[in-house]
């Protein structure tokens, strides 16, 4: 079951920054500043712990774009990988078969930290949308900001954590990370804040 109630939901521009960088890795691993042969791998470890966090967190850290579709307006629309930041576009396909956008004036948008969703404003009706396949579409911007620094240091301490690990363990970014192998101190990190399925 969907909880999050979409049909589709895909991530159409990443970010173009992470929430650590490579010098920040290397002060915490305590590696020399002046040992750049390895600065490719420690920028793919990066990648690869804010990925696994994200995941874990049902966060989305960095400036992205999201888009989801849904084949009929429901009750709310929810927007997952919170936080949200801003609607980018908010269309539907209408009787006619046109691809049109909703009015501002009958919709809200009701976000905090952890959620986000539309839904009607008072006493407003959605229209009439064609019944088809991903009739209704979103795109949204999500993420704390374009800049590392704007993501939470509870976060971002935890990326750092789980880049040291992998440093440790190459063996990890092969095989992938589970649960059971990652810090304890990073899970804590990221799970004060974690949100759940249909949360």
């Amino acid at each position: 079951m969907n909880l999050f109630n979409h049909n589709r939901l895909e991530q159409t521009t990443a970010p173009t920054e992470w929430p650590v960088d490579v010098d920040e890795c290397k002060a915490h691993m305590r590696l020399p500043s002046n040992l750049t042969s390895q600065d490719g791998m420690i920028q793919v470890l990066i990648e690869t712990a804010t990925g696994w966090a994200e995941d874990y967190s049902g966060r989305q850290f960095m400036n992205a774009t999201w888009e989801a579709t849904w084949n009929h307006f429901p009750a709310f629309l929810n927007l997952p990988q919170p936080p949200f930041s801003s609607l980018t576009t908010f269309t539907y396909v209408d009787t006619t078969g046109t691809t049109t956008s909703v009015s501002s004036s009958i919709y809200q948008i009701v976000s905090d930290k952890n959620r986000a969703h539309i839904q009607e404003a008072y006493d407003q009706s959605w229209p009439s949308a064609r019944p088809q396949s991903e009739a209704i579409k979103v795109t949204w911007v999500a993420g704390y900001g374009a800049v590392g620094r704007a993501v939470p240091a509870k976060f971002r301490q935890a990326i750092l954590i789980l880049v040291s690990t992998l440093y440790e363990q190459p063996d990890l970014v092969v095989t992938g990370m589970t649960a059971g192998e990652v810090p304890f101190s990073a899970k804590q990190l990221l799970g004060t804040d974690r949100i759940y399925a249909g949360v």
